[in-house]
Parts: structure tokens; sequence; C-alpha cells
């Protein structure tokens, strides 16, 4: 349980986080576009991944989670030193329990992975500040397909995505088998979004369709 919320959820945050200029995990949560997309990542982890421990509530969880990220002074590039590995078990690991070809259910999950994909293929802020890519060993794979893939996006016409990158990519970063699922194309739909338009207003635009939020 706390691999899937608060792990994953600090994972939700590095990215858009790093891409937005905040250092910390709780400098992003004062960020209310991002406070607000990680309540509802958790929120759909919660609802699909999660079982909860007997005699553990999973909404006073929920809640927790969300007290302890805006208490954390970790610094996000810190969460993507070897973010492939991180988000294979905290992130990815979730896909079997989500719904099948279900595009709310993975649309939190997609917003995270474009915006590490945004991370590798980029060495600046959407505010233009530079920074510096944490450790990583698959680099000398992922980066190149990274670039395709956002390359791809930039790239698009009207009505038109990069799935065919976004399928690559995740085929060589993780080990799930996402043929029941629609992650590669709301990933690639993702992107286009954040190319176009600030982290925040992307953000917002991915809505989850969690009931209550």
């Amino acid at each position: 349980m706390k691999l899937s919320l608060l792990d994953g959820a600090q994972q939700a945050i590095a990215y858009p986080g790093i891409l937005k200029d905040h250092r910390r995990v709780c400098d992003a949560m004062e960020d209310p576009t991002i406070r607000e997309f990680v309540e509802k990542y958790i929120a759909v982890i919660a609802e699909h991944a999660v079982s909860a421990p007997k005699g553990i509530n999973l909404k006073d969880y929920r809640q927790e989670v969300m007290w302890r990220l805006s208490k954390c002074d970790t610094e996000l590039l810190s969460l993507a030193r070897e973010g492939c590995a991180n988000l294979q078990e905290c992130c990815m690991s979730c896909v079997p329990s989500l719904p099948k070809f279900d595009a709310p259910a993975v649309r939190p999950l997609a917003v995270v992975l474009g915006c590490w994909v945004r991370y590798i293929a980029a060495t600046f802020s959407e505010e233009g500040t530079g920074y510096e890519h944490a450790a990583e060993q698959q680099w000398g794979f992922l980066q190149p397909l990274a670039v395709a893939l956002w390359t791809g996006a930039q790239n698009a016409g009207y009505g038109e995505k990069p799935k065919d990158e976004a399928a690559k990519f995740l085929a060589a970063a993780f080990e799930e088998n996402l043929k029941e699922t629609v992650l590669e194309e709301t990933l690639a739909t993702f992107l286009v979004a954040l190319n176009l338009e600030k982290v925040s207003l992307a953000l917002s635009s991915m809505g989850t369709g969690v009931p209550g939020l």
C-alpha cells in the first residue's frame, strides 16, 4: 500500500514539479495544480490497485499520504534518480489492476509518464531554467527514445499523435503487457497537450473522471 500510494505519489510529483521549477516535494505540494493532480492520482490508484490491510481505513490513509507529502523536504531530482526502476516498481506495477481499455483510469499514470518523457528529452524547465538529469542506468537507450517521442509530439499535426513512438518507448522502458490498456494512446495525447500548453493547463486538461474530484 505504501509503495503504490506514498512512493507512487512521490514519483507523480517529481516530474511535473521539476518541469515547473520546484525543488522539493513540499514546494511542489504548495502548487495548487500539482496538489490537485496528485490527489487524483492517489484516488485512482487507491480505487483500483490497492487493498487496505485489516484495520486500515483507506480514505484516512490517503489523507495521511497527502499530509506527509506536504511536509516532505526530499528534493525532486533525488526522486528522479533511477527513475525507470522507480516508476516500474511504484507506478507501472499497478497497471494489471486497472480496468481494461479504461482511459480515465489510466490518465493519471499517462500524465506522470509524459512529464517523465519531457524531463528526459530536454534539459530545461518550462520556464527555461536548466537542470541536470539524475543518474539513470537505462539512460543510453531511454534518452533517444524519449527524444523521438517528444519530437513526435512537437511535430504532430492537427488530430495527430505520436502513438507509435509512445509504444516503442513504453515497450523499451517497462515489462508490462499494455495490449489491454489505452496507455500508449493516452500518453501520446498528453504529450501533444504538454507541448501546446503549460504544465498546469496540461495537467488540468487531463481530467481523471474520478467521482468526487
